[in-house]
């Protein structure tokens, strides 16, 4: 299967959606690895909504760049500023459960960024309305 170069409006949309995470009032004060673990838990939102997300401790850890021991602190400090609704380990140890107090503002579609044109692996245009 070819792997396609994300469009613009695609870098456009992910760098926005960062930046909305990362500046939201719950978070902005705390440090990097507080911010980079919510951007983490909030990128890994299940597709229905009000349904827990989950993931490994290990893996989580190692998406952030932490040791897996850092991970419960930064949890709580999450829990404690809000960002998170809830958060718990799993019928495995190992397993995280979350939820975030508020997720509006990562499903929210952003028309001023959102493109119909898919850019190929050659880096042409192509689809409705492609120049």
């Amino acid at each position: 299967m070819r792997m396609q170069a994300p469009a613009r409006a695609d870098r456009a949309r992910a760098a926005d959606w960062i930046l909305r995470t990362c500046q939201m009032g719950e978070i902005r004060q705390l440090g990097t690895s507080p911010r980079l673990l919510a951007l983490a838990l909030a990128s890994h939102l299940p597709d229905e909504p009000g349904a827990p997300a989950s993931a490994e401790q290990e893996v989580l850890a190692r998406m952030c760049g932490l040791p897996p021991q850092e991970l419960i602190p930064l949890l709580d400090i999450l829990a404690a500023t809000r960002f998170l609704r809830s958060w718990a380990h799993g019928a495995v140890p190992e397993d995280l459960h979350w939820e975030l107090a508020r997720h509006n503002h990562l499903t929210d579609n952003y028309p001023g960024i959102e493109s119909d044109r898919v850019t190929s692996h050659t880096g042409r245009a192509e689809g409705p309305g492609a120049e």
